[in-house]
């Protein structure tokens, strides 16, 4: 038995003693510095006056990140996603726009493993937008690699994540954690479908954690995904271009 087929095996065996409870898991968001190419940093930095207040004013909204909460609820074949602003009212209004755009805080995801999609729903220019996204167990490679978080065996599984800059797609990195010991196909931001909860999470240059685990006896009633038009990434990416070069013209 390869090590896939083991991990699936251990997720099924424990599925049906888990089959009527659902969960809350709270994550907490770290910035992984070793993500950002510091040469490419001192390369824009180099074209603004005032680069020390930027690169001050940065931090600090990166700092913030630890003020906020993300918590999945979720049920055996759905779950929700999203985030609690626990910052304070006296915080510098940029700084907090700053951590609120990095952390995705007004931004809800919405999974159904039946079917097999997650609707990310989010504002843009207030707007309310919807877009789907659907990841199958065929886009992650589960590796030979473990770990232990939080008392969970926990794998390491990577996959590709697609983006459009531009119009133009680009290809990021993402590596999960995940515990088939806790069999939930869940886990941050969108990301999903692997045979265990998502304990760590490491997209771009941010690390979900997993602090807090709280399992319920029963099923609990998730929220309604809001109205919004659809749009798909591509779609969006050509709204922001074209916003961006507005903005270079006025």
């Amino acid at each position: 038995m390869n090590r896939t087929s083991y991990i699936i095996f251990i997720f099924l065996l424990v599925a049906n003693s888990y089959a009527q409870q659902s969960l809350t898991v709270d994550y907490k968001i770290t910035f992984n510095s070793q993500k950002v190419e510091n040469d490419t940093i001192k390369k824009h930095l180099n074209k603004i006056e005032d680069a020390p207040e930027v690169v001050k004013t940065y931090s600090k909204g990166i700092a913030l990140l630890s003020s906020i909460k993300m918590i999945l609820n979720a049920n055996q074949n759905s779950a929700v996603f999203t985030g609690v602003n626990q910052m304070d009212n006296d915080v510098n209004p940029f700084e907090s726009k700053l951590a609120k755009i990095m952390s995705e805080l007004e931004t809800k995801y919405y999974y159904n493993i039946k079917p097999n999609e997650c609707k990310k729903w989010f504002k843009f220019l207030n707007k309310k937008y919807i877009y789907r996204d659907s990841i199958s167990i065929k886009n992650w490679k589960i590796t030979n690699q473990s770990k232990t978080i939080d008392k969970y065996v926990c794998y390491l599984a990577t996959t590709d994540y697609v983006e459009y800059v531009n119009g133009k797609k680009q290809l990021h990195k993402v590596s999960a954690w995940f515990a088939p010991e806790i069999p939930f196909r869940f886990g941050p931001r969108g990301f999903y479908n692997l045979p265990g909860l998502i304990l760590e999470l490491n997209f771009k240059t941010l690390i979900y954690t997993a602090t807090q685990i709280k399992f319920h006896k029963n099923g609990q009633e998730l929220e309604k995904i809001p109205k919004g038009e659809f749009i798909s990434k591509e779609e969006l990416s050509h709204k922001i271009a074209k916003l961006k070069e507005e903005r270079r013209n006025n």
